[in-house]
């Protein structure tokens, strides 16, 4: 009887949220590919030039958008 009970209040005991090594390095590279592909669209940019899609798509910009853009 103890055993079933000390298991329901497992079952019942709220999740610790900790972030593993796995997720740690997942941000930190997501976080060096957005930058990446933000240098790469500036400097397209700054040389007259049309970025990327896979650039525009990591920032969350639709190319076929980018395109509609007037530049001054």
């Amino acid at each position: 009887m103890y055993a079933a009970s000390h298991h329901k209040e497992l079952c019942d005991a709220p999740k610790e949220t900790t972030m593993t090594k796995r997720t740690t390095l997942s941000t930190i590279g997501g976080l060096f590919d957005m930058f990446g592909s933000a240098v790469s669209v500036s400097r397209a940019i700054e040389s007259n030039r049309r970025p990327q899609a896979s650039d525009l798509k990591t920032l969350g910009i639709d190319p076929a958008q980018f395109d509609r853009v007037g530049r001054l």
